[in-house]
Formats: structure tokens, sequence, C-alpha cells
């Protein structure tokens, strides 16, 4: 359980822990760091940690977190602005992935971690979910089941993208998402 803190001293304790696992996750798999390590990585007291962390999953989640908000991420299915503008949000994301997170997400995947970054996402897209009401046309259970097919398709798509070695331009893979999301798959 990640607790919240106010404080900028609180803050910057908690991004050094999490640029410190991140780092940590360059040179050793996921299922090796222990707790230890990242106190020692971070020169942060144990205790410290504790009081800011349960666990490392949990320090995982919160560097998971940080990276998604720094992506803007629910800008990514903001669609009431049209398939252009998703299209932009779309590169931006795709944009964030390959550039200097690439590794980390090489990384992550490498070490099992692709079900974590989905569930963060689905997370953050639920507390957001007054997003996708489209004027009252859709109910709370579609919007939901929106909310995980597109979540999960999303970021199957840049999982493909990444375990490909990126193959494609972050401009094409955002036409991809963009097509996927505002053309019907398949004709009645």
């Amino acid at each position: 359980m990640i607790r919240q803190h106010q404080t900028e001293r609180a803050n910057q304790r908690l991004r050094l822990m999490e640029d410190s696992l991140l780092n940590l996750l360059r040179t050793m798999k996921y299922e090796q760091i222990t707790v230890k390590d990242i106190c020692q990585e971070s020169n942060i007291p144990r205790r410290t940690f504790y009081h800011y962390f349960e666990s490392k999953d949990d320090v995982l989640d919160a560097a998971i977190e940080s990276m998604m908000m720094s992506c803007n991420l629910n800008a990514v299915f903001e669609f009431s602005s049209g398939r252009e503008a998703m299209k932009q949000s779309f590169v931006r994301f795709f944009q964030f992935w390959e550039g200097e997170n690439r590794e980390i997400l090489s990384r992550l995947l490498e070490n099992g971690q692709d079900s974590r970054l989905v569930s963060n996402m689905m997370k953050m897209a639920r507390l957001e979910k007054h997003q996708y009401t489209r004027s009252g046309q859709l109910t709370d259970k579609q919007i939901e089941v929106g909310i995980l097919v597109g979540t999960a398709g999303f970021f199957a798509l840049l999982f493909h993208w990444c375990r490909h070695g990126y193959q494609e331009s972050a401009e094409e893979m955002a036409e991809h998402a963009a097509w996927i999301l505002t053309e019907p798959l398949f004709a009645p």
C-alpha cells in the first residue's frame, strides 16, 4: 500500500526510491531485488522505506504510476476531441515509451510485469471514469467494460511493439491505435 505524503521532502524520497528500483532493474531481475537493495541504492534507511511503502511491489506500483502520470496517459483515452486529436495523444504515448522509457519498458516486460502496467492503467482509468460518459449514453457497466477492453488492448499493442523491436514509428503505432478505436472491426 502506497501512503500519501504532502511535503516536498517526502515526495523527493518517494521518487528516489522509485528511481532506485527502476535503476536496479537495469542490472537485476525483479525477483532478485530486495528492499535492502532499494534502500542501499537510494541511501535511505530501511525504517524510512517502511514509512512510505510496505513492499518492493508498492515501490514498483508507485514508479509505474509516476511514469504514467508524467506521460498523461488519461489524455490518451480522451475520445471526445476527434480522431486527429486522439491520434496526437497516441503519438505522445508511443514516443514516451520509444524514447527514454524504452529500456525500462523492456525490462518490465522481461521481468513479467506487463500485467502490473495494465492493472495500474486500469486503476487510473477507473478514477477518471467520468470522462467516458458520453452525455449519459452509456451505462456504468458499459463504461467499465470499455475501459477494461480498451486498456488491455492498447497495452497489448504497446507490448507487441516493444517485443518486436519498435519496428514501426510512434506515428505509425498511433495510427494503428486510432484506427482500431474509431473504425468498426467487423462489419455487421
